[in-house]
């Protein structure tokens, strides 16, 4: 009788020693066995998700074999109260530890949103609206009601961004993204303001930023445009009508219809720089360092005019007669 228990005990053992090698070498296979093995899965983890939560609705967007693995492997490190809230991207190849090392440390995956040079405050709202990560608060509200938002001393929001790339978490609030670009703009002219040309007609740096999104929407070319910020300069101390065609199809909004023509340079607007000796009351658009430099360190030039080739270049003249001849070759033949 002894016999047959010292034997049933040794088989039972003998059985569960081979269950638990079998498991063993099944976890090691499991661990080194990539769970993400064609496109790369994005994964939104909610806050208090538990591991086992975690581990189930995992093996439903990948390749994972073993959710209960998953959940052991986390409580076997002692991760399940570690867990970070967030959207996560695992790549191609990512194995479970790779996984689960991602989500406790909190390397969540952030979003790209680029504001483009010369974008309009109308363009960048569009933008902003496209952006699905992204928590709207501002939709159907006024540019008015959006600068107040934003604690501005301006009526108006136009320009007052810096054009870059902003890499953001999903449900980060719209507003919170306008007010860091904000910030990146006051940060650059903070830094380069006080290095600004001497002798500058200026108030403020409000005026700069003026300057800069006429020489932002006039040009893309960066040689040209610390000229034609001399332009703009040199015209205001004569007190020239600026004439840029920018700001008066900026002024017409919706109205303009893709070709300014002869009656529109006859519209009313504060924007009208026909009409008008003055800078425009905002930007009409969001300026880049380059323009923004242009502005701050225009070229001593004797040009006072400048009219486009039609190849994004432009020709500078000093002399009205010479001007017209431009004009005439560049703008009237080539109609």
């Amino acid at each position: 009788m002894e016999k047959r228990t010292r034997y049933f005990l040794i088989v039972t053992f003998t059985i569960l020693m081979v269950l638990l090698i079998l498991h063993i070498v099944r976890f090691i296979i499991f661990l080194n066995a990539p769970i993400v093995l064609k496109n790369n899965v994005f994964y939104v983890l909610k806050p208090n998700e538990s591991a086992q939560h975690f581990s189930k609705t995992l093996q439903k967007q990948t390749q994972l074999s073993s959710s209960f693995f998953f959940r052991w492997l986390i409580v076997l490190r002692g991760e399940a109260k570690h867990l970070k809230a967030g959207e996560y991207h695992f790549p191609k190849g990512s194995k479970p530890l790779d996984v689960l090392k991602q989500v406790v440390s909190g390397r969540v995956y952030y979003h790209a949103f680029t504001i483009v040079d010369g974008w309009n405050f109308r363009d960048l709202m569009r933008a902003l609206d496209r952006a699905p990560a992204l928590k709207h608060t501002l939709r159907h509200h006024t540019p008015k009601q959006i600068a107040s938002q934003l604690g501005f001393s301006q009526a108006s929001p136009e320009g007052l961004f810096f054009p870059d790339t902003y890499r953001y978490v999903r449900g980060m609030s719209d507003i919170d993204l306008l007010k860091w670009a904000h910030e990146q703009q006051q940060k650059y002219l903070k830094k380069h303001w006080p290095k600004r040309a001497a002798h500058l007609p200026y108030k403020n740096q409000y005026q700069a930023l003026i300057v800069a999104s006429l020489v932002e929407k006039e040009t893309a070319i960066p040689k040209e445009r610390p000229l034609i910020a001399a332009v703009i300069l040199k015209r205001l101390k004569m007190w020239m009508p600026l004439q840029i065609d920018s700001s008066v199809i900026y002024g017409l909004g919706n109205k303009f219809k893709g070709k300014l023509t002869r009656a529109d340079m006859r519209v009313n607007t504060p924007y009208n720089t026909y009409l008008h000796y003055r800078l425009p009351p905002t930007p009409i658009a969001i300026p880049g360092a380059s323009a923004i430099q242009a502005a701050l360190h225009p070229t001593k030039t004797d040009a006072l005019y400048f009219v486009a080739k039609g190849d994004g270049t432009h020709v500078f003249s000093s002399r009205f007669r010479d001007h017209k001849k431009e004009v005439l070759k560049f703008q009237v033949l080539q109609q």
